[in-house]
């Protein structure tokens, strides 16, 4: 769940079917709206491969142990942006169109969006209890999803790690233009 996939590279397409790249809202569109190789489609990689690393210095064939699916949760810049309130519903509706998309796969979820509001020191927000009961709800249909989390960017928190973890909110990577 991301900025959406650009499925076309040669090593992406064995991965990541055209059937497979959702999106939340149409208008949004699938491809990732990051020029280039953007944020969605350089994690789809990593989520594909692994570290590339290791694969391209390797002669060895690389097995395919699995699929991915990329839904689009993030609107284009110069689109409107989703109200903060709405991000637990977005997400929702992404985890949902992957699950009708794919009803007999076992899914592993990746969000590796995040926002620099709604920090306030670990108190819960809508959005994070909407994840709390997608991950585990009333223990039925639980779910895993990782969630990304951290880049600590002031030098002098970097520095007193890992005390900093408890006297400063999670630090995330804000997107160009958009607050998630």
């Amino acid at each position: 769940m991301d900025s959406g996939v650009n499925n076309g590279h040669q090593l992406l397409q064995p991965l990541l079917a055209n059937a497979d790249t959702l999106t939340v809202d149409n208008t949004w569109g699938t491809d990732d709206h990051e020029p280039r190789a953007g944020h969605g489609t350089l994690m789809a990689g990593i989520a594909g491969y692994g570290q590339m690393e290791q694969v391209l210095v390797s002669a060895n064939a690389v097995p395919l142990t699995h699929k991915l699916c990329s839904v689009k949760i993030l609107p284009r810049p110069n689109q409107a942006q989703t109200p903060r309130e709405l991000w637990g519903d977005i997400t929702t509706q992404g985890i949902a169109r992957a699950e009708i998309q794919n009803p007999n796969m076992v899914l592993v979820y990746c969000m590796s969006v995040t926002s620099q509001e709604d920090t306030d020191r670990g108190r819960p927000s809508s959005w994070s209890g909407a994840m709390d009961n997608l991950a585990f709800g009333e223990g039925e249909n639980q779910r895993l999803i990782i969630i990304s989390a951290g880049n600590i960017r002031d030098e002098e928190l970097w520095q007193n790690y890992p005390n900093s973890n408890f006297t400063t909110s999670v630090k995330i990577r804000h997107k160009r233009g958009t607050h998630w």
